[in-house]
């Protein structure tokens, strides 16, 4: 059994909402039963699905800017792109954030983060994701990024025009979202 008791709390009642072993969803209080919540041996769904909790309990909403890279896999791989963009000790990524407060995530092919749900790369061309809090924040960390990528982009074509290679464009594009 999920939960073995129901009651129902009248609105604006001052009864705590998260005391002890009860969860509340909607104007209902619910207590665990002898198995707990975790509904192990219980064939029987809960009571009540539980609910989002209401936007001002919400985690905050954070900004992003991403920038999706250009370079075939074998260049990003030639390159070393990816510890270029972390830093020696993940300085670069570091400095970003404490100047900006910003979190700044390498991901996709050959970029050696494994996804969380996943646990393998995402299918997806190699990008650098800053995140934020605030416009400011997510601002200031654009302007400190794009210093970064222009001057790994100058090393990039530097390496290019000292191999005799055609350069690309540009290494990376700013994608919306």
């Amino acid at each position: 059994v999920l939960f073995s008791t129901r009651e129902v709390v009248p609105a604006g009642s001052d009864r705590c909402a998260n005391s002890g072993d009860q969860f509340r969803h909607g104007a209902e209080i619910h207590q665990p039963g002898p198995e707990g919540n975790s509904g192990s041996g219980s064939d029987n769904p809960p009571a009540v699905a539980p609910r989002r909790p209401p936007p001002h309990r919400r985690a905050a909403q954070r900004l992003s800017a991403r920038y999706v890279f250009t370079l075939t896999r074998q260049q990003i791989q030639d390159f070393k792109l990816v510890p270029r963009l972390i830093g020696r000790r993940g300085e670069n990524t570091r400095k970003v954030w404490e100047m900006t407060k910003c979190k700044v995530r390498v991901r996709g092919f050959d970029s050696g983060y494994a996804e969380h749900r996943t646990g393998k790369e995402a299918p997806i061309p190699l990008q650098m994701v800053l995140s934020a809090g605030s416009v400011d924040d997510l601002s200031s960390g654009q302007a400190l990024i794009a210093l970064l990528l222009r001057r790994i982009e100058d090393e990039f074509v530097a390496r290019c025009l000292a191999a005799g290679i055609d350069q690309p464009k540009s290494i990376f594009f700013l994608a919306s979202g």
